[in-house]
């Protein structure tokens, strides 16, 4: 019964996990190779996991640094439709005739940066009532009859 600790495989009482070994006699492998490298991580899920998050955190935040009620109670449902027009985007758009150099798998393999930079050209020309969901160009006739019914104070 005595002797050897529950988790040693010696003799002695030495605990050798990873958490009470000094770092000075850790062995680290160096992750290298590509991505047809089985021990490279494939982070495409992540990063598109993450640009569908995008739009509801930045919603969240807003609401927690600045928590009007309105905000509060609207704050579900905008994350919501942030995460459906983003999704709409990647599997609707993207490929369609007005994105035809950029397919979803190719949107996948740019930077995060280079993904939220083209979202924000789509998003910006549909809020703008230039474009249509699918980022056809609004033709002029819809396009003024949209600013005009805009303009109009309904109340």
């Amino acid at each position: 019964m005595g002797g050897a600790s529950a988790g040693s495989n010696s003799g002695g009482n030495r605990d050798t996990s990873a958490n009470n070994v000094p770092p000075s006699r850790r062995k680290y492998q160096p992750v290298t190779g590509t991505l047809s490298d089985p021990r490279e991580k494939d982070d495409t899920a992540a990063k598109a996991s993450l640009f569908r998050e995008t739009g509801a955190t930045n919603i969240r935040n807003t609401t927690s640094k600045f928590p009007t009620p309105t905000l509060v109670i609207a704050s579900k449902p905008l994350q919501a439709g942030s995460r459906i027009t983003r999704d709409f985007f990647k599997d609707k758009v993207l490929g369609s005739k007005n994105y035809k150099g950029t397919t979803k798998q190719d949107f996948e393999r740019m930077s995060r940066t280079a993904q939220e930079s083209m979202y924000k050209s789509y998003i910006t020309g549909r809020t703008s009532g230039k474009t249509d969901a699918y980022g056809n160009p609004v033709t002029i006739i819809c396009y003024t009859l949209w600013s005009w019914l805009s303009s109009i104070n309904f109340l």
